[in-house]
């Protein structure tokens, strides 16, 4: 298992050789952050290139927050394998057979479930499902223009294609906790159930929507293995809600050891030792 480093602050002059590195761009609604990821050799740290939280949240300046801290950091344009990790609540899946018919469009099921006026929807194809989602008007276009080649990621994607592959039978839920939001993802084997972006004030929020989630697959909690990941006091609090009723509940199976520090978003570190 390697180490993370998220500490480890470099200048892009260090890397000459774009073609060592793969940079991976983690965006959100509250910040950016960016790092290197070594191609040839594994146990090198990360090396962080941009972390920044945005001092205005309104969401009609994120796209103005996202292109600044673009040209404030030129390094980001080098020529780097890159790719764009978008965190958003908006964001649905569709399954590959209902778009590949025709049957409806990406933008008219998104709209259908996210009502909204000349909304940007991307796309992130998985085997099976797509993931569609949002997050602000006019950054396909200037990643396009800025960082050309780069590949735009939904994070819950990128989680549905890392846990889908660990080995497990039965039920298991996936639930990765931050501030006043968890991703939780939902399988039946290998089979994605579920995948979305829940609001919670207290770990009692999170218990119901997972048995929630359960009930509406016809899903037993005994039969459920639980896998927490993310803010550590409510994962505590969390695993003593579930464990009297959940086959088990552990902290979620990470190709790193973190420190208490790591502020590496969980997609992002996926995405980075896939």
């Amino acid at each position: 298992m390697s180490d993370l480093n998220p500490r480890m602050v470099i200048s892009p002059a260090d890397f000459a050789d774009t073609g060592q590195w793969r940079l991976i761009i983690y965006i959100s609604g509250r910040g950016m952050k960016a790092f290197l990821k070594h191609t040839a050799d594994p146990a090198r740290p990360l090396a962080e290139m941009l972390s920044t939280v945005w001092t205005d949240s309104d969401p009609a300046s994120l796209l103005r927050n996202i292109e600044n801290a673009v040209y404030d950091h030129p390094g980001l344009l080098d020529d780097y394998a890159t790719e764009i990790i978008l965190e958003t609540p908006r964001i649905c899946f569709a399954p590959n057979e209902i778009l590949d018919s025709a049957e409806a469009s990406e933008d008219e099921i998104f709209n259908a479930l996210f009502p909204g006026e000349d909304q940007e929807v991307l796309t992130d194809r998985l085997p099976d499902c797509t993931a569609l989602f949002t997050l602000t008007r006019g950054l396909e276009g200037f990643v396009s223009r800025t960082i050309p080649g780069s590949r735009i990621r939904s994070h819950l994607a990128v989680m549905a294609e890392r846990f889908r592959r660990q080995k497990a039978t039965g039920p298991r839920v996936y639930v990765d906790i931050r501030d006043g939001e968890a991703d939780i993802l939902a399988f039946n084997d290998e089979t994605l159930l579920s995948a979305s972006v829940q609001r919670w004030r207290t770990p009692e929020d999170i218990a119901y929507r997972i048995f929630n989630l359960l009930t509406a697959y016809d899903r037993q909690p005994a039969d459920t293995q639980v896998n927490l990941s993310g803010d550590r006091t409510t994962c505590e609090t969390l695993t003593k809600i579930l464990q009297n009723f959940c086959q088990d509940v552990i902290p979620t199976t990470l190709p790193v050891s973190l420190g208490d520090d790591a502020a590496l978003p969980l997609a992002a570190l996926l995405q980075a030792f896939r």
